[in-house]
This record gives structure tokens, sequence and C-alpha cells, in this order.
């Protein structure tokens, strides 16, 4: 259900007949056309609806792998510690840790 709202909600903010690309930079207007188009879609499946927009803002990989580390039960000390040995061991090799490696 979850796709397939999105799904929808996507297509009506960028479709052909949009001032929006999909990959536009976020502004105010960009957000205004999202939460009208997605109220357009949602309001037929639901009564009250709250819609909020912010820029999307890319996770630093060695923060993502340090909350992969506290999801699996480790401390955040513990967490640091392992990504800083994950760091160490990809700099060795002389391989920084890159977006598409995170997990």
């Amino acid at each position: 259900m979850q796709f397939l709202i999105w799904h929808s909600a996507g297509s009506q903010a960028f479709n052909s007949k949009s001032d929006f690309a999909r990959d536009a930079q976020f502004s105010d207007e960009l957000a205004k056309h999202v939460r009208a188009k997605s109220l357009e879609v949602l309001s037929d499946c639901f009564d009250s609806i709250e819609i909020k927009t912010s820029a999307h803002v890319k996770a630093d990989p060695i923060a993502k792998l340090i909350a992969q580390f506290v999801s699996l039960g480790f401390s955040e000390d513990e967490a640091k510690a392992e990504a800083a040995k994950v760091q160490a061991t990809l700099a060795s090799k002389e391989k920084p840790l890159t977006d598409e490696e995170s997990v």
C-alpha cells in the first residue's frame, strides 16, 4: 500500500504536465506543488491528512554504518569503534567507504 501511495503521488506531482522534474532542486514552490498533488491522491482514501515536505539530506556513509551497528545491538561507543576499524581497514587498502558500499 505504501508503494502504491508513493507511486501515485509521485506520478501526479511529476507527470509530463508538471512544471517540475523528478530531480528538481528542493524549493518552497516544489514543496507546495508536491503537497497539493499528494493531497489530491490521498483525499480519495483518507479523511484527515497532514503532509510535510523537506529537502532530502544524503546521510554520511560512516553515520549510516554506525546506525547499522547500533541497530544490531552495539552501544554507541562500540559502534563508533567498529566503524573506525572498518575505515582503517579500507584506508589500508587505499579504498575509502563510499555511498555505494555503505549499508
